[in-house]
């Protein structure tokens, strides 16, 4: 429970200094994969991250999207692996 409370007290303090953040949740997964089901990561403009979404190079590839994304203003999307 305190690791849920550090994370999501690290991404309001983000978003109350007016920082972009762009959040990682893994919604499912299945067999052998590193990142379950609600493993979360947040990743702020300055490149500073809290959390882990199953590391790897999975996680290396979101995140390198996920910069992409929050350099863009008024980007929204969805980050997908499925295929």
């Amino acid at each position: 429970m305190a690791e849920a409370a550090v994370f999501w007290r690290w991404c309001l303090e983000a978003l109350r200094r007016d920082e972009r953040l762009l959040l990682l949740l893994v919604v499912d997964s299945k067999g052998s994969s590193p990142g379950r089901a609600g493993a979360k990561m947040a990743l702020a403009l300055d490149g500073s991250t809290i959390g882990t979404i199953g590391g790897g190079a999975i996680e290396r590839q979101l995140i390198e999207q996920a910069r992409v994304m929050l350099s863009a203003p008024e980007t929204s999307a969805r980050i997908s692996l499925a295929p």
